[in-house]
């Protein structure tokens, strides 16, 4: 499974990549950092660059994900890869809830 274990058991991450796969998830473009890198966030595994087959196809980690857009030549926003706190854990599933909310 692709992702950080603790997002094994959210239920609005399984459906990211389900939905991601079948090409019913929508979303939206990288933000970036005030000099232009892309952020990712962790456990994305699809591409969101315009144009790209890994929209619907899943790259197995993260850390592929980042080697793919660097492909596409952008530059992709450092990001720690120290123990992330249950805070940050919480936050980054509220995010994968939100891609759902009032569906």
């Amino acid at each position: 499974m692709p992702g950080p274990i603790f997002l094994a058991a959210s239920a609005s991450y399984q459906r990211y990549l389900q939905d991601g796969v079948t090409g019913n998830l929508v979303l939206s473009v990288y933000e970036q950092t005030p000099d232009g890198d892309i952020i990712v966030g962790p456990g994305e595994v699809f591409c969101r660059l315009p144009g790209c087959a890994n929209v619907q196809v899943p790259l197995s980690e993260t850390r592929n994900l980042h080697s793919h857009l660097r492909g596409h030549g952008v530059l992709v926003a450092w990001t720690l890869s120290a123990r992330i706190s249950q805070r940050t854990k919480d936050a980054i599933v509220a995010l994968y809830e939100s891609l759902f909310a009032g569906l």
